[in-house]
Protein backbone atom coordinates (compact mmCIF):
# COMPACT_ATOMS: atom_id res chain seq x y z
CA UNK A 1 0.00 0.00 0.00
CA UNK A 2 1.10 3.52 -0.51
CA UNK A 3 2.31 5.57 2.35
CA UNK A 4 0.07 8.05 3.46
CA UNK A 5 0.61 11.92 3.05
CA UNK A 6 3.06 12.78 5.60
CA UNK A 7 4.29 9.21 5.99
CA UNK A 8 7.93 7.57 4.76
CA UNK A 9 8.09 3.83 3.95
CA UNK A 10 10.81 3.54 6.70
CA UNK A 11 7.60 3.68 8.98
CA UNK A 12 8.24 7.20 10.00
CA UNK A 13 5.26 9.28 11.05
CA UNK A 14 5.16 12.85 10.13
CA UNK A 15 2.88 15.17 12.28
CA UNK A 16 1.42 16.58 9.36
CA UNK A 17 -0.18 13.37 8.55
CA UNK A 18 -2.83 14.65 10.72
CA UNK A 19 -2.88 18.16 10.09
CA UNK A 20 -6.87 19.12 8.43
CA UNK A 21 -6.87 20.98 4.47
CA UNK A 22 -6.89 24.34 6.25
CA UNK A 23 -3.86 23.38 8.76
CA UNK A 24 -2.03 21.87 5.63
CA UNK A 25 -2.48 24.48 3.53
CA UNK A 26 -1.12 26.97 5.95
CA UNK A 27 2.13 24.46 6.37
CA UNK A 28 2.22 24.97 2.83
CA UNK A 29 2.32 28.61 2.34
CA UNK A 30 4.94 28.70 5.06
CA UNK A 31 7.37 26.01 3.33
CA UNK A 32 7.27 27.63 -0.23
CA UNK A 33 7.73 31.41 1.31
CA UNK A 34 10.87 29.58 3.71
CA UNK A 35 11.87 28.56 0.47
CA UNK A 36 11.14 30.91 -2.46
CA UNK A 37 14.98 30.26 -3.56
CA UNK A 38 13.90 27.05 -4.98
CA UNK A 39 14.22 27.31 -8.66
CA UNK A 40 10.97 25.76 -9.72
CA UNK A 41 9.16 27.49 -6.38
CA UNK A 42 10.22 31.03 -7.50
CA UNK A 43 9.54 30.62 -11.06
CA UNK A 44 6.39 29.99 -10.48
CA UNK A 45 5.84 32.79 -7.56
CA UNK A 46 7.44 35.20 -10.23
CA UNK A 47 4.87 33.71 -13.20
CA UNK A 48 1.59 34.13 -10.97
CA UNK A 49 0.69 30.80 -11.09
CA UNK A 50 -1.08 28.59 -8.71
CA UNK A 51 0.89 26.23 -6.92
CA UNK A 52 0.10 22.82 -5.45
CA UNK A 53 2.38 21.07 -3.41
CA UNK A 54 2.49 17.34 -1.84
CA UNK A 55 5.31 18.22 1.07
CA UNK A 56 6.76 14.71 1.97
CA UNK A 57 9.04 16.04 4.81
CA UNK A 58 8.92 19.30 6.21
CA UNK A 59 10.02 21.61 5.81
CA UNK A 60 12.05 20.65 2.92
CA UNK A 61 9.67 20.55 -0.37
CA UNK A 62 10.55 17.62 -2.33
CA UNK A 63 7.66 17.58 -4.73
CA UNK A 64 6.01 20.56 -6.64
CA UNK A 65 3.25 20.58 -9.58
CA UNK A 66 1.92 24.18 -10.99
CA UNK A 67 -0.78 24.23 -12.30
CA UNK A 68 -1.59 27.73 -14.87
CA UNK A 69 -4.16 29.67 -13.61
CA UNK A 70 -7.38 29.65 -16.13
CA UNK A 71 -6.60 32.77 -18.13
CA UNK A 72 -10.13 35.19 -17.48
CA UNK A 73 -12.40 35.71 -20.78
CA UNK A 74 -11.75 39.23 -21.95
CA UNK A 75 -13.89 40.93 -24.56
CA UNK A 76 -12.22 41.85 -28.05
CA UNK A 77 -10.56 45.67 -27.95
CA UNK A 78 -12.94 47.72 -30.13
CA UNK A 79 -11.29 49.05 -33.39
CA UNK A 80 -11.65 52.73 -34.06
CA UNK A 81 -14.03 53.51 -36.77
CA UNK A 82 -14.72 56.31 -38.90
CA UNK A 83 -18.64 56.47 -39.30
CA UNK A 84 -20.35 58.76 -42.00
CA UNK A 85 -24.13 58.92 -43.81
CA UNK A 86 -24.63 59.45 -47.38
CA UNK A 87 -27.77 60.12 -49.17
CA UNK A 88 -28.61 60.26 -53.48
CA UNK A 89 -29.64 57.67 -55.51
CA UNK A 90 -29.00 54.36 -54.26
CA UNK A 91 -26.48 55.92 -50.96
CA UNK A 92 -29.05 56.45 -48.29
CA UNK A 93 -27.09 54.92 -46.04
CA UNK A 94 -24.40 54.78 -43.13
CA UNK A 95 -21.07 52.98 -43.06
CA UNK A 96 -18.36 53.07 -41.54
CA UNK A 97 -14.56 51.84 -41.70
CA UNK A 98 -10.97 51.77 -39.96
CA UNK A 99 -9.37 54.74 -39.16
CA UNK A 100 -6.86 53.56 -42.41
CA UNK A 101 -9.83 53.34 -44.61
CA UNK A 102 -9.83 49.73 -44.88
CA UNK A 103 -12.70 47.34 -43.87
CA UNK A 104 -15.41 49.12 -45.28
CA UNK A 105 -18.81 48.29 -43.95
CA UNK A 106 -22.18 49.07 -44.84
CA UNK A 107 -24.04 49.19 -41.35
CA UNK A 108 -27.69 50.66 -42.29
CA UNK A 109 -29.51 51.11 -45.97
CA UNK A 110 -32.99 52.42 -47.00
CA UNK A 111 -32.39 55.66 -44.68
CA UNK A 112 -34.21 58.40 -46.96
CA UNK A 113 -31.97 61.75 -46.37
CA UNK A 114 -29.55 61.03 -42.97
CA UNK A 115 -28.08 64.16 -42.23
CA UNK A 116 -25.46 64.31 -39.15
CA UNK A 117 -24.26 61.94 -37.25
CA UNK A 118 -22.92 61.40 -33.71
CA UNK A 119 -22.04 58.55 -31.80
CA UNK A 120 -22.41 57.51 -27.50
CA UNK A 121 -19.20 54.88 -27.79
CA UNK A 122 -20.16 54.12 -23.48
CA UNK A 123 -24.00 53.17 -24.94
CA UNK A 124 -22.86 51.94 -28.29
CA UNK A 125 -25.11 54.20 -30.03
CA UNK A 126 -25.37 56.25 -33.41
CA UNK A 127 -27.40 58.76 -33.72
CA UNK A 128 -28.18 60.58 -36.57
CA UNK A 129 -30.66 63.30 -38.25
CA UNK A 130 -32.71 62.38 -41.34
CA UNK A 131 -34.00 65.71 -42.36
CA UNK A 132 -36.67 64.32 -44.82
CA UNK A 133 -38.03 66.12 -47.62
CA UNK A 134 -40.14 69.37 -47.27
CA UNK A 135 -43.71 69.18 -47.94
CA UNK A 136 -43.78 65.56 -48.12
CA UNK A 137 -41.86 63.59 -45.47
CA UNK A 138 -40.57 64.96 -41.88
CA UNK A 139 -37.48 65.09 -40.90
CA UNK A 140 -36.85 63.32 -37.35
CA UNK A 141 -33.72 61.89 -35.41
CA UNK A 142 -33.43 58.25 -35.41
CA UNK A 143 -30.62 56.05 -33.03
CA UNK A 144 -29.68 52.51 -33.43
CA UNK A 145 -26.50 50.43 -32.44
CA UNK A 146 -23.09 51.15 -33.11
CA UNK A 147 -23.11 47.84 -35.38
CA UNK A 148 -26.08 48.42 -37.28
CA UNK A 149 -28.09 45.51 -35.70
CA UNK A 150 -31.46 45.73 -33.90
CA UNK A 151 -34.35 48.14 -34.84
CA UNK A 152 -33.95 51.54 -36.10
CA UNK A 153 -35.82 53.43 -33.23
CA UNK A 154 -37.37 57.13 -34.21
CA UNK A 155 -36.62 59.45 -31.21
CA UNK A 156 -38.08 62.62 -32.40
CA UNK A 157 -40.54 63.11 -35.24
CA UNK A 158 -42.27 66.20 -37.42
CA UNK A 159 -39.17 68.34 -38.10
CA UNK A 160 -38.64 70.66 -40.36
CA UNK A 161 -35.19 69.80 -41.91
CA UNK A 162 -33.58 68.92 -38.94
CA UNK A 163 -29.59 69.50 -39.46
CA UNK A 164 -26.56 69.26 -37.00
CA UNK A 165 -26.76 67.26 -34.45
CA UNK A 166 -24.42 66.58 -30.90
CA UNK A 167 -24.78 64.67 -27.85
CA UNK A 168 -23.89 65.80 -24.31
CA UNK A 169 -23.50 62.38 -23.04
CA UNK A 170 -22.29 63.64 -19.41
CA UNK A 171 -25.74 65.35 -18.35
CA UNK A 172 -27.75 62.68 -21.02
CA UNK A 173 -28.67 65.36 -23.59
CA UNK A 174 -28.88 65.57 -27.13
CA UNK A 175 -28.93 68.61 -29.38
CA UNK A 176 -29.89 69.72 -32.95
CA UNK A 177 -30.66 72.20 -35.38
CA UNK A 178 -33.72 72.69 -37.81
CA UNK A 179 -33.15 74.30 -40.27
CA UNK A 180 -36.37 75.13 -41.80
CA UNK A 181 -37.73 76.09 -38.73
CA UNK A 182 -34.73 78.85 -37.72
CA UNK A 183 -34.35 76.41 -33.98
CA UNK A 184 -32.29 74.38 -31.79
CA UNK A 185 -33.53 72.14 -30.15
CA UNK A 186 -33.21 69.37 -27.17
CA UNK A 187 -34.13 66.12 -25.49
CA UNK A 188 -33.09 63.27 -23.67
CA UNK A 189 -30.54 60.96 -25.19
CA UNK A 190 -33.60 58.34 -25.24
CA UNK A 191 -36.01 61.34 -26.93
CA UNK A 192 -38.08 62.09 -23.75
CA UNK A 193 -38.73 65.86 -22.71
CA UNK A 194 -38.15 67.60 -25.68
CA UNK A 195 -37.54 71.09 -25.69
CA UNK A 196 -38.83 71.95 -29.26
CA UNK A 197 -38.67 75.71 -28.41
CA UNK A 198 -35.07 75.22 -27.09
CA UNK A 199 -33.52 78.67 -29.03
CA UNK A 200 -35.22 80.12 -31.59
CA UNK A 201 -35.35 83.21 -33.76
CA UNK A 202 -32.19 81.68 -35.96
CA UNK A 203 -32.69 81.97 -39.70
CA UNK A 204 -30.73 78.35 -40.62
CA UNK A 205 -28.79 76.82 -38.10
CA UNK A 206 -26.66 73.72 -39.42
CA UNK A 207 -24.34 72.26 -37.26
CA UNK A 208 -23.55 72.35 -33.33
CA UNK A 209 -20.49 71.83 -31.49
CA UNK A 210 -20.58 71.74 -27.48
CA UNK A 211 -18.07 72.91 -25.36
CA UNK A 212 -19.19 70.45 -21.96
CA UNK A 213 -16.31 72.04 -19.73
CA UNK A 214 -17.48 75.57 -19.97
CA UNK A 215 -21.09 75.11 -20.16
CA UNK A 216 -21.11 76.43 -23.89
CA UNK A 217 -22.52 75.40 -27.37
CA UNK A 218 -22.06 76.78 -30.48
CA UNK A 219 -23.47 76.84 -33.99
CA UNK A 220 -23.30 78.10 -37.60
CA UNK A 221 -25.76 79.73 -39.60
CA UNK A 222 -25.96 79.32 -42.95
CA UNK A 223 -28.96 81.65 -43.44
CA UNK A 224 -27.62 84.70 -41.57
CA UNK A 225 -23.74 83.99 -42.76
CA UNK A 226 -22.74 83.70 -38.67
CA UNK A 227 -21.47 82.08 -36.09
CA UNK A 228 -23.44 82.25 -32.85
CA UNK A 229 -22.75 80.55 -29.10
CA UNK A 230 -25.00 80.09 -26.26
CA UNK A 231 -25.43 78.28 -22.75
CA UNK A 232 -26.02 74.77 -22.41
CA UNK A 233 -29.42 75.77 -21.52
CA UNK A 234 -30.48 77.83 -24.17
CA UNK A 235 -29.60 80.93 -22.71
CA UNK A 236 -27.14 84.18 -23.41
CA UNK A 237 -27.40 83.48 -26.98
CA UNK A 238 -24.93 85.55 -28.99
CA UNK A 239 -22.95 86.58 -32.07
CA UNK A 240 -19.42 85.28 -32.32
CA UNK A 241 -18.41 85.73 -35.55
CA UNK A 242 -20.20 87.35 -38.44
CA UNK A 243 -19.88 88.29 -42.38
CA UNK A 244 -18.78 85.32 -43.08
CA UNK A 245 -20.19 83.84 -46.51
CA UNK A 246 -22.53 80.07 -45.75
CA UNK A 247 -20.97 78.73 -43.04
CA UNK A 248 -21.57 75.23 -42.71
CA UNK A 249 -19.81 72.58 -40.39
CA UNK A 250 -18.22 74.01 -36.90
CA UNK A 251 -15.39 72.14 -34.94
CA UNK A 252 -14.23 73.24 -31.61
CA UNK A 253 -10.20 72.93 -30.39
CA UNK A 254 -10.48 72.10 -26.81
CA UNK A 255 -7.35 71.64 -25.19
Amino acid sequence: MAPARGQRDCGYQSPLASLTNLQWLGVMENALSQHAANQQLAAAITSGLRVVAVLEKYPRVETVQVYPEEPEPTEPEPVPALYWTEYGTNADRIQRANLDGSNVQPLIANLGHSGSIALDLTGGKMYWTDFGVAGSSPGKVRRANLDGTGPIEDLIIGLNLPSGIALDLVNRKMYWGVFGAGEIQRANLDGTSPEPSFITGLTNPTRIALDLANGKMYWSDTGADKIQYANLDGTMVDDLITGLITPSTIALEIR
